[in-house]
């Protein structure tokens, strides 16, 4: 704010930031969980999902950023736990050379990096779904609470109308119990 070329990228970019704000900023991985769980059309759920992330509280925001840290623990893990297997694998041939090695070892890690690439972007996803769920619940609990009710059905909020939000155990329960 005291840099003069700061103060003149804020003032030549007020009005793009300003737009992000408005219009771009609300197309995110959370808006499209909201269509899903409440059928709400697209642009109503971007508001909403907007009023939520402002409500947020610190600790959602941190865990959020977590998955992003456990992502890249866990592709970095992979590629090299391949790669190391590679390594030993082919360390027994003989006549392999030096460049033939590291290029084999390479493409083990790359290989092993994009096949678990899938799985890390749904745990991300879940994760997302999940900590939605629970910002959602918590707002839905403090207005009912603020409106002295015990409980009442939301039509926004179908995953507290359908009793997801019970024990880890009542939902393995409820599982076998369906079959």
């Amino acid at each position: 704010k005291n840099n003069p070329l700061g103060i003149l990228l804020d003032l030549c970019c007020e009005d793009c930031l300003a737009s992000w704000d408005s219009s771009a900023a609300l197309l995110n991985k959370s808006t499209y969980i909201d269509v899903v769980l409440s059928g709400r059309p697209f642009c109503a759920a971007a508001r909403e999902v907007k009023q939520v992330m402002d409500k947020q509280e610190d600790a959602i925001k941190i865990l959020n950023g977590a998955t992003r840290i456990l992502q890249a623990i866990a592709l970095t893990f992979n590629a090299g736990l391949a790669g190391n297997w590679v390594a030993f694998s082919v360390g027994h041939f003989p006549g392999s050379n030096g460049r033939e090695f590291c290029f084999t070892i390479l493409m083990g890690a790359c290989v092993a990096f994009v096949v678990s690439l899938p799985f890390v972007l749904l745990f991300d996803t879940v994760a997302d779904t999940i900590l939605y769920c629970v910002e959602l619940r918590e707002q839905h609990a403090q207005l009912l609470k603020a409106n002295s009710v015990k409980h009442q059905h939301s039509p926004c909020l179908p995953c507290l109308n359908r009793g997801l939000w019970t024990s880890p155990l009542d939902v393995v329960s409820k599982a076998f119990s369906m079959t």
